[in-house]
């Protein structure tokens, strides 16, 4: 199964066990001369094939699972194209008051896995029909803590949209805490700059600089107004926009004594 950009979902199986039984299937024809192994191996070719036609059987009976798309595209546009490398955040309290969707706790090995499976998913729908080719405006890479993920991961996502659609006038967003981003000062931001886009730019998680809502929060350790005032300029001289995103919900209104 394979959803598409458009909402489209494809049912490969269906279409495959569809043309499978569309051929005929081979013949196996005894001779007199074969030997008793040459008839056992031919009786074993006999019973796959069987085997297999009736999986495909069962595939056809089971009907097409494919759905109709639910968007229709403007081919005259250009692609904002967003994408979460993987789920996880680093949370060390639940009243975080940002995350009120569901997340995983980091952990590289998972991490590693979540980010090749969407990588390979990238390439699929931007190379399908309809998307290959197109012009991309704008690449957001967010959801969880994305600048968790490390610089080459970052390079696979952004190559594997490259691939098939055009990106050279595209601005590029990498979302994160700053403090993550302070910590890549030698290579995520440098990695950031040299990426194959006309604008590249960090979104950073900054929530509020009141220290007294961020030790509530668990995020006193994600960067106050200091890192952030040192990342704005070290991107100024890498040529990198910033921004900052604020939490509207605070996990309490007066400032605790």
């Amino acid at each position: 199964m394979q959803r598409r950009l458009d909402g489209r979902l494809v049912d490969h199986a269906y279409g495959a066990a569809v043309a499978a039984l569309a051929e005929p299937p081979f013949e196996f024809t005894d001779q007199p001369t074969d030997t008793p192994g040459h008839r056992a191996n031919m009786a074993a070719a006999r019973e796959r094939q069987l085997h297999t036609r009736e999986q495909h059987r069962r595939t056809v009976d089971e009907s097409d699972r494919t759905e109709p798309p639910f968007l229709s595209i403007d081919a005259t546009r250009g692609l904002i194209v967003g994408v979460i490398p993987h789920t996880q955040c680093i949370p060390r309290t639940d009243a975080c008051g940002f995350c009120t969707f569901p997340h995983d706790v980091a952990n590289a090995r998972s991490r590693d896995t979540m980010v090749e499976a969407v990588t390979e998913e990238l390439h699929a729908l931007c190379s399908a029909d309809g998307v290959v080719g197109r012009s991309v405006d704008a690449i957001y890479l967010g959801g969880g803590t994305a600048n968790l993920a490390s610089t080459e991961q970052i390079s696979w996502l952004v190559a594997a949209i490259g691939r098939s659609l055009r990106i050279a006038d595209a601005e590029l967003t990498l979302e994160g805490t700053p403090q993550l981003f302070a910590a890549w000062f030698g290579s995520h931001l440098r990695n950031l700059a040299l990426q194959p886009v006309a604008q590249k730019r960090i979104s950073m998680g900054i929530q509020t600089f009141d220290d007294g809502f961020l030790r509530l929060m668990g995020r006193e350790n994600f960067g106050g107004a200091g890192v952030v005032k040192k990342l704005i300029k070290r991107c100024r001289e890498l040529s990198i926009t910033t921004s900052g995103i604020s939490c509207s919900t605070c996990p309490a209104r007066r400032r605790p004594r």
